[in-house]
């Protein structure tokens, strides 16, 4: 599916750059400085909704306290008349309560991160575990 959408896109677009990120041709951190190209507006858009697809892999992948943290970062963004961050918000609704227990008690058998992004990439407190040292 990912592959044929691709198909349809323009290359070099940020739709492709979002495609190669899914299919995982690149890593959160490439994804990131990606997102972060072009004037503020473009880039604080592409930046939420990088945080936002992040989030969701994250998630997906067992990655709840990476998932969290890049909600917020995608609410961090400012972002309030984007999709991305009113989905952003209704996903942090639903995980309170495991963001509360995570506030609370962190968890000590969730994967460790695997690498670090460059400064500026995101606050320290929302690196994706993908983009964070092992």
């Amino acid at each position: 599916l990912l592959e044929r959408s691709r198909r349809n896109v323009t290359a070099g677009s940020w739709v492709e750059q979002c495609l190669r990120f899914l299919q995982g041709e690149m890593d959160a951190q490439e994804f990131l400085a990606l997102a972060r190209q072009g004037g503020d507006l473009k880039a604080a858009t592409q930046l939420s909704e990088a945080c936002y697809i992040i989030a969701q892999t994250e998630l997906a992948s067992g990655g709840l306290r990476a998932g969290i943290e890049m909600l917020e970062a995608c609410i961090a963004t400012g972002m309030s008349g984007h999709i991305e961050f009113r989905l952003a918000r209704l996903e942090l609704r639903r995980l309170a309560p495991e963001r509360e227990a995570r506030l609370r008690h962190p968890p000590e058998t969730e994967p460790a991160p695997k690498s670090s992004p460059s400064p500026g990439d995101v606050p320290a407190s929302t690196q994706p575990h993908s983009a964070q040292p092992a």
